[in-house]
């Protein structure tokens, strides 16, 4: 996927900090199993609902959408396509959650 994208685009950075962040309050909440699938990493969540701000979405069903479609967007999910309703779940999850996060901002 290195190809798929030039060397200096935001995904990049995004995926590069979103590395050293804690994360650890997101994947002591991660479903890891039980009935149905496994949850998906809440870092490729964030990573996904920060880039899709940056870009000015703000649609689940649109960043589900582009998933399949945008070549940053398939870098940032591993071709991985979350559904817009687990997008939709995680979004006040992410809020409350991320530090420096403010209502405002995200």
């Amino acid at each position: 996927m290195r190809e798929w994208l030039p060397a200096d685009h935001l995904v990049w950075f995004l995926l590069e900090t979103i590395e050293v962040l804690d994360t650890s309050e997101f994947d002591r909440r991660r479903r890891r199993g039980g009935v149905g699938a496994a949850g998906y990493d809440p870092r490729m969540l964030l990573g996904l609902l920060i880039y899709a701000y940056c870009k000015g979405i703000r649609s689940s069903r649109q960043i589900e959408r582009l998933c399949s479609t945008d070549v940053a967007f398939r870098v940032l999910c591993a071709q991985d396509v979350p559904d817009h309703c687990t997008i939709a779940r995680f979004r006040p999850r992410a809020r409350t959650r991320s530090p420096g996060c403010s209502r405002r901002y995200c």
